[in-house]
């Protein structure tokens, strides 16, 4: 039996020069999913098969700093 899957991802990422030697990034990721009739086949009844939702969020902020840039 074939059990339909949904995923889709989305995660777009900004990148802003806070100063010459500080950067700021954020990132931020959406996932959601599904699937119809998980659990069925092998010796498992179709009637006993369930579905599944997923979501997932994440939001991610990095500052960098060049502390000492050299010569």
């Amino acid at each position: 039996m074939v059990t339909p899957n949904v995923r889709t991802t989305i995660g777009p990422r900004v990148d802003y020069q806070l100063s010459k030697n500080h950067t700021l990034v954020a990132r931020f990721e959406y996932s959601t999913g599904y699937r119809d009739n998980s659990g069925i086949g092998g010796t498992t009844l179709p009637a006993l098969g369930y579905n599944t939702n997923s979501n997932n969020e994440n939001l991610m902020l990095t500052e960098t700093a060049i502390l000492d840039p050299g010569r």
